[in-house]
């Protein structure tokens, strides 16, 4: 919901910033992406 509808960055509610904050976070986090990938491995793997 918040890509499909952006807004400037000074409209954004308290839970619209969170939601931005967390996804840099996460980006920023070198490790975030391999543990990721890991995990959709193994949950590709038990199906």
């Amino acid at each position: 919901d918040i890509l499909a509808r952006p807004k400037q960055w000074e409209s954004l509610t308290q839970k619209g910033l969170e939601s931005f904050i967390r996804m840099r976070l996460f980006l920023d986090d070198p490790n975030a992406i391999k543990q990721l990938v890991q995990n959709v491995s193994l949950i590709l793997e038990y199906k």
